[in-house]
């Protein structure tokens, strides 16, 4: 019987070891993290040479980068594939809690709608993260002068089709029964 040997070496290269951290504002996190529905963030992934991160619809950018921008409407988590420099490949996630809280909901307090671009149409911030609102506009007498259901920084101002005097008005911002209201003013400026 014939045997043969040979010697070789196996080089086993480690795979790479992944974290991801949130940034958010100056808060910075390295593990799971909560944030306000609406909120925008940073997830930074280490350990790799080069990124992707799976598909997710709350991406708004980055999604081949180390740093993916998102702003997640429910409790989502994020995966990541890393690859090191020896071509290994490993996967890391991260969950974001989203918080119904709206601590991101804030309506601006000023309509200057000359067709400018600037603040032509009254802005609530993300507001198209809470579909089943309603908004009430009221003059300083207490008449309703705009309502809308389902609001969607659609005013411009007017009331019919009219513009609307300079002046302070108030508006209400209901979610539904058992959710805040907010009240508030906004000014409308008009250029003379």
């Amino acid at each position: 019987m014939d045997t043969y040997s040979r010697t070789f070496v196996i080089t086993v290269n480690p795979l790479p070891v992944i974290t991801i951290a949130a940034n958010i504002g100056t808060n910075t996190t390295a593990s799971g993290t909560e944030v306000s529905k609406g909120e925008t963030l940073q997830l930074t992934a280490t350990g790799g040479v080069s990124y992707v991160w799976a598909a997710h619809s709350s991406i708004i950018s980055g999604q081949n980068t180390a740093t993916l921008t998102v702003r997640p409407r429910e409790t989502t988590t994020y995966t990541v594939t890393a690859t090191n420099g020896s071509g290994c490949t490993d996967t890391q996630t991260f969950t974001v809690t989203v918080v119904e809280d709206y601590a991101k909901v804030k309506a601006t307090n000023i309509l200057s709608p000359n067709g400018d671009g600037y603040n032509d149409k009254w802005m609530i911030d993300n507001i198209d993260f809470y579909p089943n609102n309603e908004v009430k506009i009221f003059d300083k007498s207490g008449r309703p002068i705009y309502s809308k259901k389902g609001y969607d920084n659609s005013w411009d101002g007017t009331l019919n089709g009219t513009a609307l005097s300079e002046g302070t008005y108030y508006f209400v911002l209901d979610f539904g029964t058992a959710r805040p209201k907010f009240k508030g003013f906004i000014t409308v400026v008009r250029e003379n």
